[in-house]
């Protein structure tokens, strides 16, 4: 598989070109220039990754406007129980309704958590973000990355790019979207260690770059 700089900025402008290059930019300066949030920012982001799980992002991010919309406007005091029955009416997963109250009710206490781990090692703070409702051992690097953090994703798409990259038809098998595979995540690390190297960009972006890439069937040997 070709994943030269040439062919990676190949990719990446026949996406702009697609209409992508604003998400783009958005993750680039988010990474390049890393800010320090608002509480109700923080939980805007972190409730985007747990109703992303599973969906387009078209789908996802309308459902999130609709959710983010209703709870700026609603009572700082509103009881749990009224958030919980507003937001099912909005989106039917009760689970991630439970987490998504969790996180706006109790934003203050996560934003000032992971914010106070702002000179820790990455591997802490993505730690600290997998205890938050909902989030899990790949969409903790979802989150991390939507925080500003040069992390990849590791998601489905990647992993099927990174195994095929290394040639490693053995791990096949072991490409996993809820049990990720430390040897699937040492080939993508290799993967995205080349790429920064021939191009100079940072890691979260050039996952984005190449989720896209694999969401749009840019990669016609990939399954």
């Amino acid at each position: 598989m070709n994943l030269s700089k040439k062919a990676f900025l190949g990719y990446e402008t026949q996406l702009r070109e697609a209409g992508f290059g604003n998400d783009f930019d958005v993750m680039k300066d988010r990474i390049l220039n890393k800010e320090h949030l608002s509480k109700d920012e923080f939980a805007n982001r972190a409730i985007y990754v747990v109703l992303a799980g599973g969906f387009k992002q078209q789908i996802a991010k309308k459902i999130h406007q609709e959710m983010m919309l209703y709870l700026q406007s609603s009572s700082s005091k509103a009881e749990k129980s009224n958030l919980y029955n507003d937001l099912l009416n909005i989106f039917g997963n009760k689970n991630k309704v439970n987490a998504i109250v969790d996180i706006w009710q109790n934003r203050e206490k996560y934003f000032n958590g992971y914010y106070l781990l702002k000179d820790a090692p990455l591997e802490t703070k993505l730690s600290y973000l997998y205890q938050l409702p909902y989030i899990g051992k790949i969409t903790k690097n979802h989150l991390a990355r939507n925080l500003g953090e040069d992390v990849p994703k590791y998601d489905i798409w990647v992993q099927r790019l990174g195994v095929m990259f290394s040639g490693r038809k053995d791990l096949e098998p072991e490409i996993n979207n809820s049990k990720l595979n430390p040897e699937i995540v040492k080939v993508c690390d290799n993967m995205f260690k080349q790429i920064k190297q021939e191009t100079g960009l940072p890691i979260g972006y050039i996952d984005l770059v190449l989720w896209r890439a694999c969401e749009q069937h840019i990669f016609k040997e990939l399954k």
